[in-house]
């Protein structure tokens, strides 16, 4: 008997188990189809507790009158499994089964409510035996039992702690190991199993014996569970319920910040919460038998429910203080994930404990005998179950938008309290009832207070605090947390987000002007209050880059809405109309709070088409098609923004494109590594036949651009829209001063792309792939290096391969690109295209001339050796001099000067007279007719050889004129900066000695480290004989 129970409760564990898992892949895959809204979201949570509420109401209802309620209850749990087998190709495919509707208007009410019969249709039946199982198992269990109380609160917490295996096993293990179709392709096994089981349990097994309920024991329940006080009690178990949720919505606000909005960290919180419920009634089962007052123990946890949430809401708005300051003792001993999970149950248990105890101790009051246990339950769950879908949409949807996290929390304990309230006057002796009823006004009164206030500006500052380095001290750890380091300007509670404006003193000087956007405390855009119109460097190219592309462009979508920058691109073009999709009213609200002493310049152009909807569930259902979608969320890793790099969001992109259409999608390389990016290689590549990658060594993002048609960069497009007046102010930082300054962007070509990531796993919703390896990325050291590096070995040289309409030969588009590369320290690109050329044998005086100016000298000196014995002319020859007299070659400087007499001209003798100064060859020179003639054509040039020429033949006075000139455009000059120093102490001006003595040392220690990585960076490469050249 003992082992079948055993049996009978393990199954049981795994149906709170698999309800879990339904639900989680529920909500995640339903919400491509009905969108990532808050409504929408509420709408199918909504119909699972409906499902659920009724299931268990109908459970209770007729479990007395089954005869084998054992079966009947594998068969229940087993029939929820083959509804969600049917029902998943539909959910499945339930944005194609929406696109195929005859509704243009998407946000209508029709829409809507076509949404919610299709869910309800889908969910209903699952849910309806899900629900059922938790009467029939008491029926089974309490039949014989007259410590039925215990087996009520037992079974709970059973079910609950199934729940809790269920949420932390769809989040660590079954999404990341097995996807979504497998896992309810498990799910449905284990539920097949537990009716195989539970069927063959029934035949061998003596746990229940069938005994019918009389007529008027039927009619006695019925008359009595309609008394006043039992009334009262259905009622405060739905406010239970309500108030639990609402807690629960907006403590999971916070946690989500605190943990991170990932796989991982939702599945985290959702486990604490369920575990405190699941200890709370296993708790309560222990003694609920030995209680003779149960409504005074009902009385002691209504008042501490009062209580618990505003002390749970303190705790919590203090946890990211406590968690850094055990993190820098604890020191590498322990994870902080793990911190944060010991901290976050230690406060929640107080609240869930008592929540876990009230429901399974309502029960116990209200069914008089054990004969009547199953139907209570099911009355009482149904009851708690409808007050948690009003708290759940309630708060969600109105009060947290409208009142706010705190008023939100002061409304739960509110209703506790008048329940705890009425519960006094019905249940309390006449004697104790006065001052009981005024201990509840009194809690009544404090819940309206500041006590269950939340602070969300602390967990704001610690969004990025889900690893700590050892090196940091307590100071390092803390002071995020001071009052002064962090200045809030805004904070918007929304309906999907915390969306806050700040001054942020890493901004250094300029945080009094710059104002951070950011979305659960991670950075979203920033605005500077004295260049709005001046458009940050990415944003601008995820609007610049597709209107270059496209050919003709008339509308663009734009998925999200950011900082407004990349909409304030597009609406100063001559598109006729730009869409924009974003799901959170947070954030407009954020961009017209930085515009609030002005008509905001974006929101009021009459091209522009603001929705607040969740883009990807809008774009699908989008009637129309696009010459330009731009997609850019931030936070690649995050539930409900990973499902915007996937292969289906990409199809769907690529759907509504024209046929001449470009996509431009951004990608930050926060939290990333080269595994994750190559799989979004290759899942953004299998979609768009053509396009490209932009992006540099130094940034930490890049752009992706597909489309249908090959694409190519119009020169003299590009060219016309650089000189455009307006786009060269609000693009200054794009590199947008000439076509070929723009382009050293360009990285590399989607078969590039495609070839580093071959065999790469493709990103779809159904196995979240780069959520999931993302997610394990957020709570580790991720080196955002390691991607750079594996992006700069990428950097590709077929730039002059994807241009057309090129006015320029090829070697002068080269020499102009790698001088634009080389001025904008474009290293990797810049080298990528050297190699290049040196691989094909093209344009050898090139290289040579752009080896000198990186000091590549080995390289230098190799190319243009050959290239003037090849073709011999002026400008080779004077760089070959310059490679001589860098590198101290004397004897080969000589010899080129006697070598190749005719190729000498005015910039030759520049280089010549640096040369002779250098190798003290500078007799039987008139200096005099030599300044007199050249100066003019050597420039500044000349003043550096002209103040070591004066420096060695001791006129000091000139030494020292000219090397002032030199040094006032050229302070960093060592060589110069000697000779001052020198000449200072031949004069004995002691200020001048200690700020040259002063300013050397300072150069010598940069030069140094600059020469150091130099060397390194060479050795690196293998260009070894290009390193022996570097003097430290």
């Amino acid at each position: 008997m003992k082992i079948q129970k055993s049996v009978l409760y393990s199954l049981f564990f795994f149906s709170g188990t698999t309800s879990l898992v339904y639900e989680s892949l529920w909500v995640r895959t339903l919400s491509l189809g009905v969108g990532s809204t808050s409504s929408s979201l509420s709408m199918v949570l909504s119909i699972f507790f409906f499902g659920l509420a009724m299931g268990s109401y109908f459970g209770g209802k007729y479990a007395q009158k089954i005869k084998n309620p054992i079966h009947a209850y594998g068969m229940m749990e087993g029939l929820s499994g083959v509804f969600a087998l049917i029902t998943l190709y539909p959910i499945l495919n339930f944005q194609n089964i929406l696109s195929h509707l005859p509704l243009e208007n998407s946000f209508s009410a029709s829409f809507t409510l076509i949404k919610f019969l299709f869910v309800f249709a889908l969910l209903i039946l699952p849910t309806l035996c899900m629900g059922a199982t938790l009467p029939l198992l008491i029926q089974i269990c309490t039949k014989h039992n007259e410590q039925y109380g215990r087996s009520i609160s037992f079974l709970y917490a059973l079910n609950t702690f199934g729940a809790v295996a269920g949420a932390f096993s769809t989040s660590f293990w079954i999404i990341p190991k097995f996807g979504i179709l497998n896992g309810f392709f498990l799910t449905v096994i284990v539920s097949l199993m537990v009716w195989l089981v539970s069927y063959l349990l029934e035949k061998k097994s003596k746990l229940y014996n069938y005994i019918p309920l009389t007529h008027e024991e039927e009619a006695d329940f019925s008359r009595k569970i309609f008394h006043k006080e039992n009334l009262l009690l259905l009622s405060i178990s739905g406010v239970i319920g309500f108030s639990s949720i609402s807690a629960q919505v907006v403590w999971n606000k916070y946690l989500g910040i605190f943990f991170g909005t990932n796989i991982f960290g939702l599945g985290i919180i959702l486990s604490i919460f369920l575990f405190g419920i699941a200890f709370g009634s296993y708790s309560l089962s222990l003694y609920i038998e030995n209680i003779k007052n149960r409504t005074q123990l009902l009385l002691i946890f209504l008042f501490a429910s009062c209580l618990c949430i505003p002390m749970t809401s303190s705790l919590l708005s203090m946890a990211p203080v406590f968690t850094n300051t055990l993190a820098y003792y604890l020191g590498e001993s322990i994870s902080v994930l793990s911190i944060k999970t010991i901290l976050s149950v230690l406060f929640l248990l107080p609240s869930t404990f008592v929540f876990g105890s009230l429901l399974p101790l309502i029960i116990r009051i209200l069914a008089y005998n054990k004969e009547q246990a199953s139907r209570v339950t099911g009355l009482a769950y149904s009851a708690n179950t409808f007050g948690a879908i009003l708290g759940a949409y309630l708060t969600g949807l109105y009060f947290i938008p409208l009142l706010g996290s705190s008023l939100s929390l002061k409304i739960a304990v509110g209703l506790l309290a008048l329940s705890t309230l009425f519960s006094t006057v019905v249940f309390v002796s006449s004697r104790a009832k006065k001052g009981f009823a005024l201990l509840a006004l009194l809690l009544l009164s404090l819940s309206t207070s500041s006590g269950s206030s939340i602070n969300f500006k602390n967990i704001i500052k610690s969004a990025y605090f889900q690893k700590v380095n050892g090196q940091w001290s307590l100071s390092d750890l803390l002071k995020y947390f001071s009052r002064d380091h962090e200045d809030f300007k805004f904070l918007y509670e929304g309906k999907t987000a915390i969306i806050s404006l700040s001054h942020d003193k890493q901004d250094g000087a300029y945080s009094d002007r710059i104002m951070r956007l950011k979305t659960n405390g991670l950075n979203e855009s920033v605005y500077d209050s004295e260049a709005l119109d001046i458009i940050p460097k990415y944003e601008g190219l995820l609007g610049f880059l597709p209107y270059l592309f496209s050919r003709n462009p008339h509308n663009a979508f734009v998925v999200g809405y950011g900082g407004g920058y990349t909409v304030d691109f597009l609406t100063q073009t001559d598109l006729d109309k730009v869409f924009v999709s974003e799901l959170e009213e947070g954030i407009i609200q954020a961009s017209q709070y930085v515009y609030k002493d002005k008509t905001h310049p974006i929101l009021s152009r009459l091209n522009l088409e603001l929705k607040i909807e969740d883009a990807r569930y809008a774009l699908a259902q989008s009637k129309g098609s696009f010459d330009i979608i731009v997609s850019q969320p931030s936070h690649s890793w995050q539930t409900g923004v990973a499902n915007l790099f996937t292969l289906e969001y990409f199809e769907i992109v690529n759907s509504k494109l024209n046929p001449n259409g470009v996509f431009a999608q951004w990608l930050n390389l926060y939290n990333m590594s080269p595994e994750v990016i190559k799989s979004i290689f290759s899942t953004f590549y299998q979609v768009f036949p053509h396009g490209s990658v932009f992006t540099n060594r130094s940034d930490d993002e890049l752009i992706l651009i597909g489309s249908k048609k090959e694409l190519k960069v119009n020169y003299n497009k590009l060219h016309a829209l650089s000189q455009n007046r307006t786009f060269k102010k609000i693009l200054k930082y794009t590199n947008i001063k000439s076509a070929e300054d723009f382009l050293t962007n360009y990285a590399f070509s989607r078969e590039t792309a495609l070839k580093a990531a071959q065999g790469a796993n493709i990103n779809s919703d159904l196995n979240a792939y780069a959520e999931v390896k993302q997610s394990q990325l957020f709570y580790s050291f991720a080196q955002k290096q390691e991607v750079k590096s594996f992006l700069a070995d990428l950097f590709s040289s077929d730039i002059f391969t994807q241009l057309v309409d090129q006015p320029n030969q090829e070697k002068q588009f080269y020499s102009n690109y790698l001088f634009h590369l080389h001025k904008n320290a474009q290293w990797d690109k810049f080298f990528a295209l050297i190699d290049f050329l040196q691989e094909n044998n093209k344009f050898i005086d090139l290289v040579g001339e752009f080896c000198l100016k990186a000091e590549r000298y080995s390289c230098a000196l190799s190319s243009l050796e050959s290239s003037l014995q090849k073709n011999p002319n002026s400008k080779t020859f004077n760089l070959l001099l310059s490679a001589y007299i860098e590198t101290n070659q004397i004897d080969l400087f000589k010899s080129a000067i006697k070598k190749y007499p005719s190729l000498a001209d005015d910039t030759s003798r520049c280089y010549e007279f640096e040369g002779r100064v250098k190798f003290n060859m500078t007799h039987a020179m008139n200096i005099n007719s030599f300044i007199k003639k050249n100066k003019p054509l050597c420039g500044e040039y000349l003043n550096r050889s002209l103040a070591n020429y004066f420096f060695k033949t001791k006129d000091f006075s000139k030494a020292q004129d000219f090397a002032y000139k030199y040094l006032q455009n050229h302070e960093t000059d060592l060589r110069t900066s000697y000779i001052m120093l020198s000449l200072s102490v031949a004069h004995g001006d002691q200020k001048a000695i200690r700020f040259y003595t002063d300013h050397i040392e300072k150069l010598r220690s940069n030069e140094h480290n600059r020469l150091s990585i130099l060397k390194d960076f060479f050795n690196s490469k293998g260009w070894k004989e290009d390193a022996k050249f570097i003097e430290m």
